[in-house]
């Protein structure tokens, strides 16, 4: 339980800084030296927090069927349009296919 007191100018607060790794260029280990995170943690706070914890994990980008639950990559081309900011559409003909339906291309 958290008690603030009203006239105080302090609020619990959640800071982090997280980078990513492209899972392209980890082989067998994932090995991170603390060194870096802890000169940006005292360039950030300029302190070393008690409550300090290192957080690893994964995240993806992928198509998610809405009736079934499964997943689908990305093609090659979505996941450039993805990275040059542009728009992402699913345009496959049916769930197996990467081929784009006929019309879908604009211009």
């Amino acid at each position: 339980m958290l008690i603030e007191k009203l006239d105080s100018p302090w609020e619990l607060s959640v800071v982090d800084n997280a980078g990513e790794v492209p899972a392209s260029e980890v082989g067998d280990e994932f090995v991170i030296k603390t060194e870096r995170f802890l000169t940006d943690i005292k360039a950030q706070l300029m302190l070393m927090p008690r409550a300090l914890t290192y957080t690893a994990g994964w995240r993806a980008l992928v198509w998610k069927n809405k009736e079934t639950g499964r997943f689908q990559d990305l093609t090659e081309e979505e996941y450039q349009s993805y990275i040059d900011g542009g728009i992402v559409a699913y345009t496959r003909a049916n769930g197996s296919s990467a081929e784009q339906v006929e019309g879908t291309s604009g211009s």
